[in-house]
């Protein structure tokens, strides 16, 4: 099920990016964006089945892809089995930990990226001001 989420102040800071450039723009929204996923890590550590604690020292937050995302994922080897976990198999019932994790921090990963970003963009423009 899709989830759609407002938030309050947005556009502003969106704009407050843009003044600042689209270096520390991608630099403030992709610490903002490692702050939420590291929220989603920790959950997912907490509710992983641990046999040897392979798995759960395996999940990590990297930086994603595209300029100012970020991803929580699996170390290999351990990536290879992560899912056989999540969703099971015919020889094994599901345990899922990620999708969870996911679904109960969402609004504290929204909040956190929210405070990041806030911070990140305050922090630049008083570093620009003391440049001038």
């Amino acid at each position: 099920m899709p989830m759609t989420v407002r938030i309050l102040g947005a556009r502003e800071m969106d704009s407050l990016l843009a003044e600042l450039g689209p270096r520390v723009a991608k630099r403030v929204a992709g610490n903002a964006m490692r702050a939420g996923a590291r929220v989603i890590r920790r959950e997912a550590r907490r509710r992983v089945r641990v046999r040897t604690g392979a798995l759960k020292r395996s999940i990590v937050v990297r930086a994603g892809r595209e300029p100012g995302t970020a991803v929580v994922g699996f170390l290999r080897p351990t990536s290879r089995r992560a899912h056989l976990v999540e969703f099971g198999t015919r020889h094994s019932p599901a345990r899922p930990f990620m999708r969870p994790a996911i679904d109960e921090t969402a609004n504290e990963v929204i909040e956190k990226i929210g405070e990041r970003m806030f911070a990140g963009i305050e922090r630049e423009a008083e570093k620009l001001l003391r440049g001038a």
